[in-house]
């Protein structure tokens, strides 16, 4: 203050605008700096968000994955398998199974493709669908090829062995119960009239049956074991023969045939049945086997 005092008043008002505009010089200055600072670390900030943003959004998300009932998936596994095995016995037998191999291929994938429980239950009652649509064909197929099996194999057979009677100069066909005229035809009917599983199901028996005893009839033709001597298609289904063991069917370890067939062949001599057949008078003569 006693500098101030020992200036004049001009020279103290020129000292003191210099201090104020150095003043003013380091508030610009001051200002500047800080402005710069906060604009740098602004610019920093951004790169920083950006990165972590970019990062962010380059990660995908993880999207839980649906969990599809195992118990659906094991009846579309069963159902996958039964119309496989249908296929199967269908071409087995010669038939077309091109349609349904399709749809089987078809249903597989899209059971495999589905990411619901809602979905999959959609896809298993279609695959139900074509597993019961093709049990009748199928069926079917399988009862025609038994039964052209039989008709062919008893008409090539009896073709090939046939049986003079001198008696009236006439040749048979053997094994003709088995052909066009006989048990074929039955069989042929029994498909025709068939409508339902059951039906099908009770003549494929049947056939399996016929064919059997075909097979039989033809083992025992060329059987040259003697009349009185057990045949070999009788061992197939007796273990008992002699006296008293005929009647009623108990044969203990025979199969059901023993119980339900017939006492097996009536062995008797060729000559002991051509007298019969001779001495024997159509409609008169009653002849009785025990």
């Amino acid at each position: 203050m006693s500098f101030f005092k020992s200036i004049p008043w001009k020279e103290k008002l020129i000292l003191m605008n210099k201090s104020m505009k150095n003043y003013r010089r380091h508030l610009l200055s001051l200002a500047s700096t800080l402005l710069a600072c906060l604009l740098f670390l602004s610019a920093c900030g951004s790169n920083i968000t950006g990165e972590t943003s970019t990062a962010r959004s380059g990660s995908p998300t993880a999207i839980p994955s649906p969990t599809l009932s195992p118990l659906l998936q094991k009846q579309g596994a069963v159902e996958l398998e039964s119309f496989q095995q249908w296929i199967t016995l269908m071409q087995q037998y010669g038939g077309n199974v091109s349609t349904y191999q399709q749809q089987y291929t078809g249903d597989q994938q899209a059971l495999n493709s589905a990411t619901s429980d809602a979905a999959y239950q959609a896809v298993l009652k279609r695959l139900q669908g074509h597993v019961s649509v093709i049990k009748l064909p199928a069926m079917k197929t399988e009862a025609t090829a038994l039964q052209q099996q039989l008709q062919q194999g008893a008409t090539q057979w009896s073709q090939q062995h046939t049986y003079y009677d001198d008696f009236n100069q006439t040749t048979y066909n053997l094994g003709y119960e088995y052909g066009v005229d006989g048990i074929s035809s039955w069989a042929q009917q029994q498909i025709d009239n068939s409508q339902t599983l059951a039906d099908y199901q009770q003549t494929i028996e049947n056939l399996h049956m016929w064919l059997s005893n075909f097979q039989a009839y033809k083992a025992d033709f060329v059987d040259k074991t003697p009349y009185n001597q057990v045949h070999q298609t009788d061992t197939q289904w007796r273990t008992e023969y002699g006296p008293n063991k005929q009647f009623p069917h108990i044969d203990v370890n025979g199969t059901p045939f023993a119980y339900e067939g017939s006492h097996g062949c009536v062995n008797m001599s060729t000559s002991d049945v051509q007298w019969v057949y001779n001495f024997a008078s159509t409609l008169s003569t009653k002849i009785v086997i025990y």
